[in-house]
């Protein structure tokens, strides 16, 4: 996949940007699963939308609608550097890998630089990708229209990994964790058994 949407990885050490999900306990999330340092989903992804862009505005739509983000982070568009005029407008948001499914994290951190965000999925690619298939995830654009009858479906990268699933992952990552920790640490000393008591021999009794 081309590189349209540019990702970036969150800082181990640095400062932990916020998803710009609703979820109550998304930061909750992040934060375990960076302590329990979770080698796919410990980090954010930088997203850039192009609002000329149709595949752009559609996997926009799909991120805003599945975590229902703010209204005002939503219209938080920027005049494009060097764009082509003022409705060259640019969107950026930050998503926690969370929100995406693990086959998918695998394959954009294996060439995070080359992985396109706005590009389509095929039936067969979203059915491995995406954690559901969902009829407002089909992507369609007015120039493919009069093509859409002898193309199957195609599907945007959706974020849609369910709630439920998220707290699994963060409970199997504390588990996994904290093996590791007891698998690394030093076995306890053991300890000697206590000597028995030494019995004093008694002494005889004089006789008067």
């Amino acid at each position: 996949m081309a590189a349209e949407a540019q990702p970036a990885a969150a800082e181990v050490e640095g400062p932990l940007p916020k998803c710009f999900c609703n979820w109550k306990k998304c930061r909750e999330y992040q934060k375990a699963l960076r302590k329990f340092k979770h080698p796919l989903f410990s980090g954010v992804i930088k997203l850039k939308f192009q609002a000329l862009d149709p595949r752009s505005m559609a996997f926009k739509d799909a991120v805003d609608r599945t975590l229902n983000v703010e209204e005002s982070k939503k219209e938080d568009w920027k005049p494009t550097e060097g764009g082509s005029g003022p409705d060259d407008l640019t969107c950026r948001y930050y998503v926690a890998r969370h929100h995406f499914t693990e086959e998918l994290m695998k394959d954009y951190l294996a060439d995070r630089r080359a992985w396109d965000w706005t590009q389509p999925l095929t039936r067969k690619q979203a059915k491995e990708y995406l954690w559901s298939l969902d009829e407002d995830d089909i992507y369609m654009s007015e120039e493919e229209e009069e093509e859409s009858a002898s193309q199957e479906e195609r599907y945007v990268q959706a974020p849609n990994v369910s709630r439920d699933q998220v707290k699994e992952i963060v409970r199997q990552a504390q588990e996994d964790f904290r093996r590791a920790q007891g698998g690394s640490s030093p076995p306890p000393p053991q300890q000697q058994a206590p000597s028995p008591p030494q019995v004093q021999p008694q002494q005889p009794v004089p006789q008067v």
